[in-house]
């Protein structure tokens, strides 16, 4: 045999080899199942309204216990719509120009669902939340997004700081609400 046929037998028998393999697992892939569940990632969009109806319900401040200032009704009142089911997650984030520090103010967030008020965020100096997300703010509340409840958010000074220190001072938060469908 020539040199040339003998390397055409051996291309065609590696080409043939690798052709039987190829059919061999695609026919086993088939057959055999592993057993794993095929997972596929579906995209949507999940609208939230933000509904305000109390926006300078925050002010005036002056200095509070936490049952005086849960039973004031002096709070940031809102609601979360979705038509999605999801996790919202509720934030507060001070703003800048501020000149109250942020060490003798408390925060509190409340759910109203038309019948009674419950805390949910408890009453906390801002000075101990250890969450702070840049541009996010303190998260106070994770939960599912339920449209029927009204929030409310409370921020009061705390009961013992020298009045020179917190007089005629000005403190401002944004709130915001993320969700996760």
């Amino acid at each position: 045999m020539d040199k040339k046929k003998t390397q055409t037998i051996i291309t065609v028998a590696g080409i043939a080899t690798i052709v039987a393999a190829l059919i061999i697992i695609c026919v086993l892939g088939v057959v055999v199942k592993r057993g794993n569940i095929q997972r596929s990632v579906k995209y949507g969009t999940a609208t939230m309204k933000y509904v305000d109806k109390n926006e300078a319900a925050v002010s005036p401040m002056r200095p509070m216990d936490d049952d005086e200032a849960l039973q004031s009704l002096n709070y940031f009142a809102f609601q979360v719509k979705s038509k999605e089911k999801g996790t919202q997650f509720i934030y507060f984030d001070p703003i800048s120009g501020n000149t109250l520090d942020k060490k003798y103010v408390k925060t509190a967030l409340t759910v109203f669902d038309g019948k009674k008020e419950t805390i949910v965020g408890y009453p906390k100096m801002i000075e101990d939340f250890d969450n702070y997300v840049p541009e996010y703010g303190y998260q106070i509340y994770k939960s599912d997004i339920d449209p029927n409840v009204e929030y409310r958010f409370r921020a009061w000074i705390d009961i013992g700081p020298d009045p020179k220190e917190v007089a005629n001072k000005v403190f401002k938060v944004k709130i915001k609400v993320y969700g996760a469908a």
